[in-house]
């Protein structure tokens, strides 16, 4: 989520703002988006659109209670991806704190890649059926600055099985 950079950045663009605001009532719910142009889009150190730009945008619904929502698109190269050409992304889940200082938070997180699938690399159907699709559990924790995040597939991981 890009929950805190996009406060970051409506911060810096409206300068200073009175105290009187900081010390109103927090929304019970808040709704963001964000879109970027990246030169090339990496996911765990590999390049999934074959070191070209790529075009990314997402939504984002977070609630006070520590729920979330959202949903992320990016291109991916077809090479990378046989078939396909688009990755969409949906997660949600719960960001809790036990005090300032420790913080926690779990999640699921689905990729998904339409159209895509390894039995296009060949041209042969009936080869393998296996898509690149994946679902992602993830539990996390923070203390102060340190934080760390544990992210499980609960699928074939990209259509490894």
């Amino acid at each position: 989520m890009h929950k805190n950079f996009a406060r970051t950045i409506s911060v810096l663009l409206l300068g200073a703002s009175s105290l009187a605001a900081a010390e109103e009532a927090s929304p019970a719910f808040t709704l963001s988006s964000n879109a970027y142009m990246v030169s090339d889009y990496l996911f765990r150190g590999q390049t999934q659109a074959r070191g070209r730009p790529a075009v990314q945008a997402g939504f984002d619904f977070a609630h006070a209670s520590g729920l979330y929502l959202g949903a992320w698109a990016s291109n991916v190269s077809g090479n990378q991806f046989a078939g396909g050409s688009l990755e969409l992304d949906f997660y949600g889940g719960y960001n809790g704190k036990i005090n300032d200082d420790v913080g926690y938070s779990a999640g699921l997180l689905y990729y998904y890649y339409p159209g895509s699938n390894y039995n296009k690399i060949y041209n042969c159907a009936p080869c393998i059926d296996e898509k690149y699709d994946t679902l992602e559990a993830n539990v996390g924790g923070n203390w102060k600055w340190v934080s760390g995040k544990l992210s499980y597939a609960l699928t074939d991981y990209f259509g490894i099985n």
